[in-house]
């Protein structure tokens, strides 16, 4: 299974995601952080803290966390988005 071997916090709540794989992911959470679990993300400084460990990619110690098979899924809905592809 792949692993994340990269993740950078970029403008207007949007991720870049790297694979071991070499595939690159473009992500759009913007609509994510007005959810109970994502809500503290509005907060910019703690947004461009993101971290992975390989299997997910967290915030705040931990605290918020994403799974690689959800940031699949959130690409798939997204792909309608031009903001948020796979590349």
């Amino acid at each position: 299974m792949a692993r994340i071997s990269y993740v950078e916090a970029k403008a207007a709540h949007r991720l870049l995601v790297e694979l071991d794989t070499g595939m690159v992911l473009y992500v759009n959470m913007s609509d994510k952080i007005d959810t109970c679990r994502f809500l503290d993300l509005k907060n910019n400084e703690v947004f461009k803290n993101v971290q992975t460990d390989g299997n997910m990619i967290y915030w705040s110690d931990g605290f918020i966390s994403m799974t690689l098979n959800e940031i699949y899924q959130l690409n798939n809905v997204n792909k309608s988005d031009t903001n948020a592809k796979a590349i």
